[in-house]
Formats: structure tokens, C-alpha cells, sequence
């Protein structure tokens, strides 16, 4: 059961400095500070956010497969397709998913409303506490599935990140990197791998 947690909206942090290279505050992967302040004073800009992260606050699943999806708020790692299928039905999905998180993750930014911020948080968790990235229907290597829940996950860790608590930090960053970064890295130079020959890969 994961535990609900109060935001405290962002405050500005000291730039870091790794090898020489000054690295800006989060958020810096998507949006910056800088772009942020402006768009705040768009209405228009706004309005959209808002009204795209509402849609996802009411969501009860995914919707892009009606026979195959994961609850909201808290989706359970998918189960293999029963039946064959032309295309794998992950990639739909985890775009889904992505499109949702970034969606959550912008308003936030935007608004500082708790509810963005704690669905954005807990999808992003539930994601974190897959067993693996990938779907292996089509074999255990990484593929646009991968990339889709590294992007979402990346975003909301950058997005949420000051108003997250240390253990959700560690969560969310130890699975960029295992299931996401380094499950690619390994995979990148294998000539059998989608990463290596994107043309052989279902989708």
C-alpha cells in the first residue's frame, strides 16, 4: 500500500557542479525554470495543462485496449497476451502511460496542486516496482516499451523531484537505471537486439 505524502511546492536549489559542468536544478529535462515562469503567465497555456491532467486524474486505466490494460492510480505489471496478436500491446500502452505521467508531471509544475502531483507520484512508483521493462512476448531485451517507461519515469523524478521524499527518489532513480539505463546498455552493442537493428523489431 503506498503511503499518501504532502507536496511542498519546489523550492530554487543551488546549482551542481559534476567534473567542471555546472548541472541546473530540476527541473531541467523537458522544461527549465526559466521556460516555466513564462508559461505560468499564459492563461492559455495554463488551461490546457490543467484540463489534459484532469483527464488523467479521472482515468480508471489505460484505454488504448480494451482486453488488455492497467488500473490507475497504482498499475500492476501487465500480464502476457493470451492470445496472438500481430502487434505486442505494451508499446500502446506504456505510450499511454507516458503521455500521462508527462502530463501530470507539467501540471504540477504549473499549478503546484497536490492531486497532480500525487497521481503523477504514484503511477510513476507503481511503474518503478515492475519486475522487468520490457514485454516478453517478444523476448527479455529491451525495446520501445523500455524507452517509453524510462522517459515517463525520468520526467516525474525530474518534475517531482524537491517535493519528493528520499526513499521515493531512490526508488523511482534505482529503476531508470537498472531496468531502464543499464537494461539498454547491455543490450545496445548485441547485433540480435532491437536497440542494435531497430528494423527487426515487431513495431
Amino acid at each position: 500500500m503506498l503511503v499518501c505524502s504532502t507536496p511542498v511546492p519546489p523550492a530554487r536549489a543551488s546549482a551542481i557542479v559534476i567534473n567542471g559542468h555546472v548541472l541546473a536544478p530540476h527541473p531541467r529535462l523537458l522544461w527549465t525554470a526559466a521556460d516555466l515562469k513564462i508559461r505560468r503567465r499564459n492563461a492559455v497555456d495554463v488551461s490546457v495543462a490543467v484540463a489534459r491532467a484532469d483527464s488523467v486524474l479521472v482515468k480508471t486505466h489505460t484505454l488504448n485496449d480494451s482486453l488488455y490494460f492497467v488500473e490507475y492510480p497504482d498499475p500492476q505489471q501487465p500480464h502476457r497476451r493470451l492470445t496472438h496478436h500481430q502487434w505486442p500491446y505494451w508499446t500502446l500502452l506504456t505510450r499511454e502511460l507516458d503521455g500521462d505521467i508527462e502530463a501530470l508531471a507539467y501540471a504540477w509544475q504549473l499549478t503546484h496542486r497536490h492531486a497532480y502531483f500525487e497521481r503523477c507520484r504514484r503511477l510513476t512508483l507503481a511503474l518503478s516496482n515492475w519486475w522487468y521493462w520490457t514485454d516478453l512476448d517478444y523476448g527479455l531485451q529491451p525495446c520501445m516499451d523500455t524507452a517509453y517507461l524510462t522517459k515517463s519515469t525520468a520526467v516525474a523524478y525530474d518534475c517531482l523531484y524537491d517535493s519528493l521524499s528520499a526513499a521515493d527518489r531512490t526508488t523511482i532513480s534505482s529503476a531508470i537505471v537498472l531496468k531502464g539505463v543499464e537494461f539498454m546498455r547491455r543490450n545496445a552493442l548485441d547485433p540480435k537486439s532491437y536497440l542494435y537493428l531497430p528494423s527487426g523489431s515487431p513495431n
